[in-house]
């Protein structure tokens, strides 16, 4: 059961830190969409796949996704509050963004991809 809960529990705490991070301005709308249309549709995915008899495990693209995700909220939260008008935050900033948003869809891709070889093996 905590192997079935750890990945929604995952996914809701990234879409509550990012709808938070939208609310006090910290993120743009665009990112924020991809990242929760994203997990909402891993979601749905999962929830198919169980639904058809078989489970799609986690891959190394979705935990760096986390990582990176997790990593870029805390920079997001932190950004001028611990290191104030620093230049270089705003590469490191840029970077994270592309690194999360990269991940974000390539591994929601690769869930599909999934979904969709399973699916078609079994008819």
């Amino acid at each position: 059961m905590g192997a079935q809960l750890d990945p929604i529990a995952d996914k809701f705490f990234i879409i509550s830190t990012y709808i938070s991070l939208l609310y006090v301005n910290r993120m743009g709308l665009a990112l924020c969409l991809i990242i929760v249309l994203r997990e909402l549709f891993v979601m749905s995915v999962r929830q198919i796949a169980l639904e058809s008899g078989f489970a799609i495990k986690v891959n190394g693209f979705g935990k760096a996704k986390t990582l990176f995700q997790c990593v870029l909220a805390v920079e997001r939260i932190m950004y001028n509050i611990l290191i104030p008008n620093v230049t270089f935050m705003i590469y490191v900033d840029w970077i994270l963004v592309m690194l999360a948003l990269i991940l974000t869809i390539y591994s929601g891709l690769v869930y599909a991809y999934g979904l969709h070889q399973r699916i078609n093996l079994i008819n």
